[in-house]
């Protein structure tokens, strides 16, 4: 796992494109940075954050462009972020898609990052990530880079150019810029007590544009909403609305409940006598789901433990390893094409009775 002091690359994949099609050389940029160009080739790999702020700065000085990292953030898509990008855009609220960034952002997308936080100032709310004052100029552009790239994302999600008011650095304003950049309509403001977009705190409560949880990055399966599927008894009914809520964090009962038009003492009740209970339920449709994401995709076991609402990869790895035997990373090592029956016929994976659920899915979609 990439410790504090890296960062993902997500946001540096075009640099070069960017640079060479605003008249800049991308092989001076990479030389004067001492970067590699195969260091930045592919959104999950993971660079220093000083040295990959480093590049920002070296395409500044190639451009002469004290805007450059603002002018790239609003080119590069936010999908080269990953699953950063699918629980933010496919969130059902605005609210919950910019909990998702506050929680995610640390493990998987923005690098060393002391405080993260999300507040509401009466009509405004702010979401802010403090970095380490000593990193300050050295990755200036990177973070003006990410920044914009939220308040462009927050456009996005309620499909309107007015939502965002504010972007906030931490940094002191180098250059004598002004502080509106004419490409991006909207506010900057230098030496700030974190790294900041604020916004209009009413949009919290609009549900996302466009947000598709079918589109969840899985190779052979996709999630469906089973509420009130005929034929499926209510432990599958209980663990479709877990599944479907997953991304987002942790379920809790209480919210399961209201889906299913019930109290939680009722489905608690109602799944004792099928002889299982809200916590099993949510452990084996947890098990179910990373096994069809490490067999399936790519991910990485970090991105895995987002996808199923783990606050931490290393809980994940600990459940994961109680139920099946393996940490994650050795049962994707160990299923191959056959791997799977082959870790059945040494009894490592469990013919559990959940495997029903999986089954359905498969059939209903």
């Amino acid at each position: 796992m990439p410790n504090k002091g890296t960062i993902r690359v997500s946001s540096a994949c075009h640099i070069a494109d960017f640079v060479r099609t605003l008249g800049g050389s991308p092989e001076r940029v990479f030389r004067a940075a001492g970067v590699v160009p195969a260091e930045v080739d592919a959104p999950d790999r993971w660079l220093e954050a000083e040295r990959l702020g480093g590049l920002f700065e070296a395409g500044a000085l190639e451009l002469d462009d004290p805007w450059f990292g603002v002018r790239f953030g609003l080119e590069a898509p936010i999908e080269d972020f990953g699953v950063v990008a699918y629980v933010v855009l496919n969130a059902p609220l605005v609210r919950t898609a910019i909990e998702n960034l506050r929680r995610y952002a640390r493990e998987y997308s923005y690098g060393p990052i002391e405080k993260a936080s999300i507040e509401v100032f009466g009509d405004v709310a702010e979401i802010a990530f403090r970095t380490p004052t000593a990193m300050g100029d050295r990755v200036r552009h990177l973070l003006e880079c990410h920044f914009t790239s939220i308040a462009r994302t927050l456009r996005r999600l309620v499909a309107s150019d007015s939502v965002v008011s504010e972007v906030c650095f931490q940094h002191l304003n180098l250059a004598g810029r002004s502080e509106v950049c004419s490409e991006f309509d909207v506010a900057f403001r230098f030496g700030a007590n974190a790294n900041a977009v604020r916004f209009e705190s009413s949009a919290l409560q609009l549900p996302v544009v466009g947000a598709d949880r079918s589109l969840l990055p899985v190779v052979r399966t996709r999630l469906a909403d089973l509420r009130g599927a005929a034929g499926v008894d209510f432990p599958s009914r209980v663990g479709g609305e877990i599944a479907a809520m997953l991304c987002d964090g942790p379920p809790h009962v209480g919210k399961v409940a209201r889906n299913l038009a019930m109290s939680p003492r009722s489905l608690q009740r109602r799944l004792a006598e099928h002889g299982t209970s809200f916590r099993e339920v949510l452990g084996s449709i947890r098990v179910e789901m990373a096994e069809e994401y490490l067999s399936g995709s790519d991910l990485q076991v970090s991105e895995i433990a987002a996808l199923l609402g783990y606050a931490e990869p290393g809980s994940f790895t600990h459940a994961f390893r109680a139920a099946r035997g393996l940490s994650p990373k050795d049962w994707r090592g160990a299923t191959g094409t056959d791997g799977r029956a082959n870790l059945l016929a040494i009894g490592l994976v469990p013919r559990a009775p959940w495997r029903k659920i999986t089954s359905f899915w498969r059939e209903f979609l």
